[in-house]
């Protein structure tokens, strides 16, 4: 997903030419950009843009279809 130095994944590649868009067009529009990035193994998912010290990175999932998914407490 991220790659390496000189072969960059989907996830820097993906952002870069967001960016590069919002640049192209920044004077016919105004952007607000919010994104997360998470990791679901084991229906655990963890928030890979908090650190180590905050809480909570970890959560598990659950819900029913006809109800959304959620985090549980919320």
């Amino acid at each position: 997903m991220e790659g390496s130095e000189t072969e960059q994944g989907i996830n820097p590649r993906t952002l870069a030419r967001v960016f590069e868009l919002i640049r192209e067009r920044a004077n016919a529009y105004t952007y607000s950009v919010e994104f997360a990035i998470l990791e679901i193994y084991n229906e655990e998912i963890r928030d890979l843009l908090v650190s180590a010290l905050q809480l909570p990175r970890f959560f598990r999932a659950w819900g029913e279809l006809e109800a959304g998914w959620r985090r549980p407490g919320t």
